[in-house]
Parts: structure tokens; C-alpha cells; sequence
């Protein structure tokens, strides 16, 4: 058993540690830590003002579901967010820049995106994701100044990480067939420019006829030489000198000298066996 001083230990310890857990529970909530339901019904100012107040603490990103960005100060919170460095990205209804023109052109100009799909539904309630962690879901009115007060609701989910990734696949899906507002029209018609063009027909080398092989001034063509004529000889003689083809004109100078003396051994051959031959 415990003594009196024992006891009062056990007790101060049990105290702090209650103490203690309720601490870091509000510093969690002031950080935007921990799992935290909160339900706004009919707030003052409206959810408007609920909205402005997560938007105002968004450091990363602002994503955003809405019929149409009227309300003032919920587009001021926006363009703020923005110009801080976050990503902002709305979803809107296809008539909202008929209906605020000014506040998409605003917005735009902040660095936001804002995108609809026109063969989607109308846009009904309001979602936001702050900075993955906090989400807002509910009937919220952007309306703007001068209209009837309404009756709106929002419910606040705090570090609920399967609710912040189902909303934001929800967002994908939706982004991912919708188009952007403010598309440049030079962008989409620069899009069949990416077409492979047309090849340009180059012109088709005609082949030229090649030019007849040159006949070598070697061999010009010779006239009929009879090897037993001693004047056809020393004739083709004569030409090979001109020519400057000294080898040949003394080869055609011998042959004319070998049949010069044949015919001459023919003509004592016929002398002597008693035939006469004529000069």
C-alpha cells in the first residue's frame, strides 16, 4: 500500500499527464494538427466568412468546388492566397462567367485557374482543401452584395487524411475533362501544327547520258595494210612518223623492206624457171 506522500505522487502525476494531453491537443489544433470535426450552422457572415478564415491559413494549395465566385470577400481570400504562393484551382459552374465576369477576370489575373466542363451537371454546394488537411463541405451561398441572407451550412474536417484524398481524386477526376477558362485560343489552334507535314517532292535527279569513251590518238583507225605490198607498208610508214609513233613507222618501215625482198626472190624464182615477169 501506498503512503499518504505516495499517493499524493500518483495523484500529481495522473493530473499532469491529463494536463498535459489537453495542451497538446489545443496546440494541435492551433497548428492544424490532429482529427477534428467542426460544424458551422447558419454562422454570423455567413460561410463565406468560415471560408475566408481556412483560405487565409492555406500555404500550399487552395483547391475549390463552387457554383460561381461572387461573393467578395471569398474571392479577395482567393487572390490573397494566391499572390502568397499557393496553388489555387477552382471548379465552376459553366454559367458563372456570364455571372461574374469581373471576379473570374480578377481571379485570373491573381494567377488562379478556373475551370468548368459544359456537358457536365450545374455545380451545387461548396467543397474547399486547404493544404491536403483541412476540408470543407457544405450548402454554401456565394452570393453577392445585396442579396437575401440564406440559410447555409459547413462542415469542417481537420487531418482526415481518406476524406482529403477522396475529395482530391474527386477534383482530379472532374479537372481532367473539364476546360480551362481562360485557354488561350493561339494555344488550341497551334494543336495541328503538330501534325507530321506534308514532305515537300525534291527534285528527282534526271541521269545525263554519260559521254562515248574518248578513242585513244593511240590507235586511230588504220586503213587495210597488205603485209605483202611494199608501198602500202612504207605508206602507213610515213603516217606513223607524222603521227610521232616512231616504233611503229620503223616496224611498217622493216615489213616493207621484208616483202620488198620476198617479192624480188619470187621474181628470180619465175626468172629462172623461164617465165618472164613483167616490169
Amino acid at each position: 500500500m501506498f503512503s499518504t506522500t505516495g499517493w499524493m505522487l500518483v495523484a500529481t502525476g495522473f493530473t499532469g499527464a491529463l494536463t498535459l494531453r489537453f495542451a497538446l491537443g489545443i496546440a494541435a489544433k492551433k497548428l492544424g494538427l490532429g482529427a477534428g470535426t467542426t460544424v458551422h450552422l447558419a454562422p454570423p457572415g455567413g460561410v463565406s466568412s468560415v471560408l475566408c478564415g481556412l483560405i487565409s491559413k492555406a500555404r500550399r494549395e487552395v483547391l475549390m468546388v463552387l457554383p460561381a465566385p461572387r461573393s467578395k470577400p471569398l474571392v479577395e481570400a482567393l487572390i490573397s492566397a494566391s499572390k502568397r504562393g499557393a496553388l489555387v484551382e477552382l471548379l465552376i459552374d459553366p454559367a458563372a462567367p456570364k455571372v461574374c465576369p469581373g471576379e473570374c477576370e480578377m481571379l485570373r489575373q491573381a494567377g488562379a485557374a478556373l475551370y468548368f466542363d459544359p456537358e457536365r451537371a450545374p455545380v451545387v454546394g461548396t467543397h474547399l482543401l486547404v493544404d491536403h488537411n483541412v476540408l470543407a463541405v457544405g450548402a454554401a451561398r456565394s452570393g453577392a452584395q445585396g442579396d437575401p441572407d440564406g440559410i447555409d451550412n459547413m462542415t469542417v474536417l481537420s487531418g482526415q487524411a481518406e476524406q482529403a484524398n477522396q475529395f482530391r481524386d474527386f477534383f482530379t477526376v472532374h479537372k481532367g475533362h473539364a476546360q480551362n477558362l481562360f485557354a488561350s485560343p493561339a494555344a488550341t489552334q497551334q494543336t495541328p501544327q503538330t501534325q507530321p507535314q506534308q514532305s515537300v517532292p525534291q527534285p528527282v535527279a534526271i541521269p545525263q547520258p554519260q559521254p562515248a569513251p574518248a578513242i585513244a590518238q593511240s590507235a586511230p583507225t588504220q586503213p587495210m595494210i597488205n603485209p605483202n605490198d611494199p608501198r602500202s607498208l612504207l605508206e602507213a610508214a610515213r603516217e606513223a612518223a607524222a603521227r610521232g609513233d616512231q616504233n611503229r613507222a620503223a616496224a611498217y618501215l622493216e615489213a616493207a623492206k621484208n616483202a620488198d625482198r620476198k617479192l624480188q626472190e619470187a621474181a628470180a624464182a619465175q626468172a629462172n624457171a623461164g617465165f618472164r615477169v613483167s616490169a
